[in-house]
């Protein structure tokens, strides 16, 4: 399937509302590259004191490399997604079962009884729907389709799957 990048005027509209980039998880590689739901392989980044000479060599034995013949796509980014909604899926029965349990008390501050607010938690609504995306990429590759009007001498190629309503 090709996509025509010409005439340019057809890509005059409006523009797509964009928002600030938020968190809403994190996950890990340990030492065998093995997927780890958490944050424990994150470390902290300490810029070089550049006043002084620096010595590139300095903890170069540590350093473990990946395999570079195992091509890795996005099944890590979308294992962190699948446990994200999953743990979201499951908060939002228990506040549900909660909620039809009576579990909201008339001095609730959040959303009891005395309260006009109709969505007692509005973050956690947010955040779930944040985990439904239409599209699920690196960055990477939304700058290479962004940038092809551009950079015309530089053909690529991208594989997309279509899976439960997400590319």
């Amino acid at each position: 399937m090709t996509f025509p990048v010409r005439p340019l005027g057809q890509f005059k509209v409006k523009c797509a509302s964009f928002r600030q980039p938020i968190e809403i998880g994190s996950f890990s590689y340990d030492e065998q590259r093995n997927f780890i739901m958490d944050d424990s392989q994150l470390k902290y980044y300490f810029p070089p004191d550049l006043s002084k000479p620096n010595n590139l060599s300095v903890n170069y034995d540590k350093y473990i490399s990946r395999d570079l013949l195992v091509d890795e796509h996005i099944d890590a980014l979308l294992d962190a997604l699948i446990c994200i909604r999953d743990k979201e899926d499951e908060e939002e029965r228990i506040n549900s079962k909660q909620q039809s349990d009576g579990g909201s008390s008339s001095h609730d501050p959040v959303g009891g009884a005395n309260s006009d607010n109709k969505d007692p938690h509005p973050q956690q609504q947010h955040r779930a729907s944040m985990t439904r995306a239409d599209f699920v990429c690196y960055r990477g590759i939304l700058t290479k389709i962004m940038c092809t009007p551009y950079t015309r001498n530089e053909p690529w190629e991208l594989g997309a799957t279509l899976y439960k309503g997400s590319m």
